[in-house]
C-alpha cells in the first residue's frame, strides 16, 4: 500500500505538526510506503499577497506535483493534514482525478472559521456565527486582529463550499465525537466522517510517577489558549502553588510583564523547551494545567501528560470531557469562573499516575489501536 502524506507546516512547530510525523511513521512500522509532499508557512511572503489569495482557491503548482507524484508511484491514498494557506484543496483535485482515495484529517475548524478556533480575539471569547449564520460573519464580526486576512478566508472558504471542494475527499477523519458533529452541521455528510484519535508512542515516554511541588503549564501563549485568565489565578492564589510556564507565542511579553508587575514569585515562566525536558517537566509535575478557552482538537500534551503519569486539569469545552475522565486521568473546570483552579487545587493527590498512563495510553491512545483504525478507514 502506498500513501502520500501531504501537510503545511507551521512557523510555529505545534500539535498538528507532530501528528503528522507520527502517523507517518506509524504507517512506516507497519509496513506502508509512504511518500510526502509538504511546505512550510515560513516559505510564505505577504508581499505576494495577490499571489498566495490565488493559490489558496486553487494551487496549479501543488495540482501539478501531486497529480505526477500520484501517477509516477501509483499512489494507491493521499492522506492530507493541514493544506492552509499554500497547498490548498488542489491537492484533492490532483488525487481523484489520477485514481487515489483521499483522507482528510480535521486538526481546526479553518474551513468553517477563518481563525480556525471559533474564537472571537476581539472580546475573548467563544463565538460560533460563522457555523450558525454563514462564514460572512468573520467579515462584519470583525472577529480577528487581522481583518483582511477574514475577508480573504472568507471568500475563498465561500468559493470551497460552491464548488463543491469537499466531495472530492473521501473520508474525513475528525478527532472527537463533538469535532465531528460540528462538521456534520457545517453540511459534511455523517457518512463521510469518522473518528480517530491522536496517540502516543507508549514505548517513547517513560512515566514519572515521584511528583515535585509545582503544577505546569505547556502550550502556545496566545488568549485563546487561556494563558492570562492562569496567570490571573495564580495572582489571587499568592504562595500557595507553584506554578511552570513552558511554551512561546504572541503573549510571551505580556506573560512575562504580567509576572513581573504582580510580583508573582510563584509563577516561573521557562520559555520554550526541548520536547524531552518538556517531558521530564511534566512527568515531575503534581498536575498540568490545561486553561484553554476554544474548541481544542485533541491536543497531543494531554496525552503527553497521561504517558508520563501526570493528571490533567481542563477546561470543559468541546471535545476535553472525551478525554479527561473527572477523578481518574484529572479535573474538568470552568475557566472563566472565579476561584476555577484554587477549589482543586484540594484534589490534586486523588488521580494516580499510573492509572493515566495505564488506562489512557496503554488502553485506548496508542499505535496498536490507532494502526487498526487507520486501517479501517483506508478500507483495508
Amino acid at each position: 500500500m502506498r500513501v502520500l502524506f501531504v501537510h503545511e507546516f507551521y512557523r510555529q512547530y505545534g500539535g498538528e505538526d507532530r501528528v503528522f510525523e507520527q502517523e507517518k511513521r506509524l504507517l512506516r512500522e507497519n509496513g506502508f510506503e509512504v511518500y510526502e509532499y509538504t511546505f512550510h508557512n515560513s516559505n510564505i511572503s505577504l508581499f505576494k499577497l495577490p499571489f498566495l489569495v490565488k493559490n489558496m482557491v486553487f494551487n496549479r503548482k501543488t495540482y501539478n506535483d501531486v497529480k505526477r507524484i500520484v501517477r509516477e508511484n501509483k499512489i494507491d491514498i493521499v492522506h492530507c493534514h493541514n493544506i492552509f494557506p499554500y497547498i490548498s484543496p488542489s491537492v484533492y483535485v490532483a488525487a481523484k482525478e489520477s485514481g487515489a482515495k483521499v483522507i482528510q484529517t480535521l486538526h481546526n475548524y479553518r474551513f468553517i472559521c477563518p481563525n480556525a478556533t471559533f474564537f472571537d480575539y476581539k472580546k475573548n471569547r467563544i463565538c460560533t456565527k460563522c457555523l450558525d449564520k454563514g462564514i460572512i460573519n468573520a467579515v462584519t464580526s470583525n472577529c480577528s486582529y487581522n481583518w483582511m486576512r477574514n475577508v480573504i478566508l472568507a471568500l475563498v472558504n465561500t468559493i470551497y463550499k460552491k464548488k463543491n471542494i469537499f466531495d472530492y475527499v473521501d473520508r474525513f477523519i475528525a478527532l472527537t465525537d463533538f469535532s465531528r458533529n460540528i462538521f456534520i452541521k457545517f453540511g459534511i455528510p455523517a457518512e463521510k466522517i469518522v473518528v480517530k484519535p491522536n496517540f502516543i508512542f507508549e514505548e517513547d515516554i517513560k512515566p514519572v510517577y515521584e511528583k515535585e511541588d509545582y503544577i505546569i503549564f505547556v502550550g502556545r501563549l496566545s488568549y485563546e489558549k487561556g494563558i492570562m485568565n492562569l496567570l490571573q489565578a495564580m495572582k489571587e492564589l499568592n504562595d500557595e502553588v507553584k506554578l511552570l510556564i513552558v511554551g512561546d507565542g504572541p503573549l510571551r511579553d505580556k506573560v512575562i510583564k504580567f509576572i513581573q508587575k504582580n510580583n508573582l514569585k510563584n509563577t516561573k515562566y521557562l520559555g520554550p523547551q526541548k520536547r524531552e525536558k518538556v517531558l521530564e517537566l511534566i512527568g515531575k509535575a503534581k498536575f498540568l494545567v490545561f486553561p484553554s478557552l476554544w474548541f481544542e482538537g485533541f491536543p497531543m500534551v494531554l496525552l503527553e501528560a497521561f504517558s508520563v503519569g501526570t493528571s490533567v486539569l481542563a477546561s470543559n469545552l468541546g471535545g476535553i470531557s472525551e478525554i479527561i475522565e473527572e477523578g481518574v486521568n484529572g479535573w474538568l473546570v470552568n475557566p472563566l469562573e472565579r476561584n476555577w483552579l484554587y477549589s482543586k487545587i484540594k484534589d490534586i493527590n486523588y488521580c494516580r499516575g499510573e492509572k493515566c498512563r495505564k488506562e489512557y495510553v496503554n488502553a485506548s491512545y496508542n499505535q496498536a489501536i490507532n494502526i487498526k483504525k487507520i486501517l479501517e478507514i483506508y478500507g483495508l
